[in-house]
């Protein structure tokens, strides 16, 4: 499954109210653009980080996971609200 296909899947699966069973928020549409621009920006200049891994998060946003030499490195991007304010996190993760 290339990464916009899961994108395109996890935004249908997790497009109602408490998806997660958790009552987490339905993915926003600007969440699921957001992610397709940049699955498109990061494979055109690093083709390896196709195989990421992509899963929802209760807040309405997608996070990215991959792994490098360095360790595995999270990605979490989410709307706040209505405003279209945009929510960021990227950081290096001890397993």
């Amino acid at each position: 499954m290339t990464p916009h296909e899961k994108i395109d899947k996890l935004f249908q699966e997790c497009s109602e109210k408490d998806w997660d069973s958790y009552g987490g928020t339905p993915l926003h549409p600007y969440s699921a653009k957001l992610a397709h621009a940049i699955c498109d920006a990061v494979t055109a200049f690093a083709p390896e980080f196709a195989s990421l891994n992509i899963v929802p998060i209760p807040d309405g946003g997608y996070q990215w996971e991959w792994d490098t030499d360095e360790g595995t490195y999270i990605l979490e991007l989410s709307f706040l609200d209505n405003n279209d304010r945009i929510s960021k996190s990227s950081k290096p993760v001890d397993r």
